[in-house]
């Protein structure tokens, strides 16, 4: 790429624009639009691919400067053509001053020609290196030849009939969704975890890359160019697919416009919907998880961020073609600053919209977008702070002093030559001043964390089976009622009952010699004979009791859970293996899993209320905090938890359960307590449940359902929000959370691999 040379950019902040003669260059293009009953005109430069839309008083402005007038002579004459809505002296010197910028003109006076690649080279505003690093740009080459070679095959899918097929389509996925609605919802709890990531990631690539090429495919169906498409890496991370479909901003029709703009969000919606019936009625595991993966990817993730109009991607677009307002972020920004600077600084300049294109829809459109901005800018910045390992904080730091710089430039330049009077502004920022320092110190703020609940009954009894047997008869079904001492299940062992039946024998033909040995006065044969007949007794207890566990009984009264219960018989079960559970009538508790930033603020305010919403179920629950475990643990809380189960909490095949112990968990006194695999006290309980433990410590909490109502069933999770009951200053807070978030980076950062 030939750069151009260090005398094409004009210096427009000190050129004496009284004696320049700049002139339009001769490959910008213009082209006119119809917007209601106003021109609108797009000017193209043909060589650097860059478009601008314009009214009709900038456009007559422009076509004036021809390298014999200056700028002060060309608004002179536009100001007579137009009278009162021909454009000020400062909308022309912004004009100038972008067209300049973008090498729209060539400065004949001042020499400084501009150089153009003889080849067509873009020549663009250079971004800073700061956004080079943070948002790089790999461009893949012209798709112009591809494009035009697909346009045949696939143009169809544009066509009026296949858009009102497309509409019935939505309509009948839709339908069809609502039947499932409570299954689907239910899903979108794994779309999270990170067994899903790879998925979800290649299916959201495809899906770009098809998303891409329709906005390519409408361009050239109405005859525009695609000079390039590429990938963009956001902050490092996340790639965004692109394609050059600018050429259709000179497309005269809006109906044209608008469908390139729209091609993307089109063709997603349209797999989405197609996937919908995929994975409603198919059966393979494989493609049912592919198709739900589509219908995220295609239709959520597109509808935040691709139909979003306060992002210039095709939602703004559409907009923007809707509204009938040309250059909308533009517009908007404008708008959005000189309602800031009128309500900060007591700006008294008229509103900058001098084509009247509905300043209120503006406007909004403009605070929107800003706060929209903020929000952005603030989650970029969170998220480089973590990347490299340290240096993401160091980059965070630069771009956060970039933007303070610049606000800070901007306010000095709009108190020097902004017209901006310092009497009406320094009074407003000073009110501001005192209304933020006293929302920051009056304030009271609860603070709230998220952290992972599961309803669980703590006073639940789990039934194992005591001795080795095939089942025989199962006698209860999932949510069935039980009784203590009701038989659950009957086992059969014959090799166990032969055994006592020889056992009971032996026992009666010692017990005889006893007797005998008694009778006949053989007192050192009949001492030995009474141990040995005492050891057949206690072995024939110990047997018996083995014998009567085959019919394996309710050990308190509650409801059965258990899986598959249906399936028992016929199935030989070992000693120990767990077969269901009884749970007590009353509702469940909330066993509560908190990492260590949640768990700050669980500990501080242990007795606060906390509120759960549990995965694919609607409504929450209340419930209020009556225990905290003070020290982190591995142990996993509950088996539904993992994410071997489909659970969001990541683990790993555990190391034993002495080293459980050795990492310091809280102890119980009972065996039989719900946390009691936790401490070791119930080694087999442990070992039985889960081999499994956590990847990083957290804390344990519980909390009582306020009321019964519908209670949760045993296992269901979801997430609980807890809140301090004591407020808290919002400054002290903003101030404490910024600290420990720098802090945690800081060890997460420095952390050895």
């Amino acid at each position: 790429m030939v750069k151009p040379s260090h005398t094409t950019a004009a210096d427009h902040a000190v050129l004496d624009w009284s004696r320049a003669h700049p002139r339009l260059r001769p490959e910008v293009r213009f082209t006119c639009q119809r917007l209601r009953t106003e021109a609108i005109y797009v000017a193209e430069d043909l060589i650097s691919r860059q478009y601008v839309q314009m009214g009709l008083p900038e456009y007559r402005f422009i076509r004036c400067l021809d390298g014999t007038r200056t700028p002060s002579e060309a608004l002179a004459h536009s100001a007579r053509i137009h009278g009162i809505t021909a454009l000020t002296s400062q909308d022309a010197s912004g004009l100038l001053k972008w067209l300049l910028d973008h090498q729209f003109l060539e400065l004949t006076s001042t020499g400084q020609g501009i150089r153009r690649d003889q080849h067509g080279t873009n020549h663009q505003v250079p971004l800073s290196w700061l956004s080079r690093i943070v948002f790089p740009k790999i461009p893949l080459g012209n798709p112009q030849e591809f494009l035009i070679r697909l346009s045949p095959w696939l143009g169809w899918t544009l066509s009026a009939p296949a858009f009102l097929g497309w509409l019935a389509l939505l309509l009948s996925a839709g339908w069809t969704l609502t039947g499932h609605w409570q299954v689907f919802a239910g899903a979108a709890a794994q779309a999270v975890l990170p067994a899903n990531w790879f998925f979800l990631f290649v299916v959201y690539i495809g899906l770009k890359v098809i998303h891409e090429i329709w906005h390519g495919l409408a361009t050239v169906r109405h005859g525009g160019n695609v000079p390039e498409w590429g990938v963009q890496l956001f902050a490092l991370v996340t790639p965004l697919s692109y394609v050059d479909a600018s050429s259709s901003w000179s497309f005269p029709s809006k109906r044209a416009r608008m469908q390139v703009a729209f091609a993307g969000i089109y063709i997603e919606l349209a797999l989405a919907a197609a996937s919908v019936f995929v994975w409603a009625h198919s059966t393979s595991a494989f493609f049912g998880t592919l198709a739900w993966n589509t219908i995220f990817a295609a239709s959520t993730i597109t509808l935040l961020f691709n139909a979003n109009p306060l992002m210039r991607f095709d939602g703004y677009f559409l907009v923007s073609e809707i509204a009938g307002v040309p250059n909308l972020a533009t517009r908007g920004r404008q708008a959005a600053h000189w309602f800031c600077r009128r309500l900060f600084l007591g700006d008294s300049r008229p509103f900058p919209d001098q084509a009247g294109l509905r300043p209120i829809f503006v406007t909004i459109y403009g605070m929107m977008a800003l706060v929209w901005q903020l929000i952005v800018m603030t989650g970029i910045l969170a998220l480089v702070a973590g990347l490299f390992r340290g240096i993401g904080l160091v980059l965070a730091a630069l771009m956060l002093g970039g933007i303070l710089i610049g606000l800070l430039k901007g306010l000095a330049n709009l108190f020097r030559r902004g017209g901006i009077r310092p009497g009406r502004a320094l009074p407003r920022l000073v009110l501001t001043l005192i209304l933020l320092g006293s929302a920051l110190t009056l304030v009271k703020v609860h603070p709230g964390a998220k952290a992972v609940a599961v309803a669980s009954h703590p006073d639940k009894a789990i039934v194992r089976v005591e001795s080795p047997g095939l089942v025989r008869e199962v006698n209860c079904a999932e949510g069935d009622l039980v009784f203590a001492g009701q038989i659950l299940l009957r086992l059969e062992n014959q090799e166990l009952e032969t055994q006592l039946e020889r056992l009971r024998l032996d026992v009666r033909m010692s017990g005889q010699r006893v007797r005998l040995y008694l009778r006949e006065k053989q007192l050192a044969a009949q001492q030995a004979e009474k141990k040995l007949f005492d050891g057949l007794v206690e072995k024939e207890r110990i047997l018996s009791k083995q014998v009567a566990a085959l019919e394996v009984r309710a050990p308190r009264e509650g409801i059965i859970h258990g899986d598959a219960l249906a399936d028992f018989p016929g199935r030989f079960l070992h000693a120990g293996d767990r077969v269901l559970m009884v749970i007590p009538p009353g509702p469940p508790e909330f066993l509560i899993s908190a990492s260590q930033e949640a768990a700050e603020t669980l500990l501080r305010f242990p007795d606060s209320e906390v509120t759960v919403r549990l995965r694919g179920r609607p409504g929450e629950w209340h419930a209020q905090l009556h225990r905290v475990e003070t020290r982190a643990t591995t142990a996993l809380p509950h088996p539904a938890l993992a994410s071997t189960a489909g659970g969001p909490l990541i683990v790993r095949r555990s190391g034993g359960i002495d080293s459980e112990r050795e990492r310091g968990l809280a102890v119980e006194t009972t065996a039989r307590s719900e946390l009691a695999h936790f401490t070791g006290a119930d080694r087999r309980e442990a070992q039985n449940q889960s081999p499994d433990e956590l990847v990083d410590p957290r804390f344990y909490a519980r909390a009582k359902l306020s009321d019964a109502g519908d209670s949760p069933l045993e296992g269901e999770w979801g997430y609980a929000r807890f809140s301090s009951a004591v407020g808290e200053r919002l400054g002290p807070h903003l101030w404490r959370s910024l600290q420990d978030w720098i802090k945690n980076k800081i060890q997460k950062n420095t952390k050895p691999a």
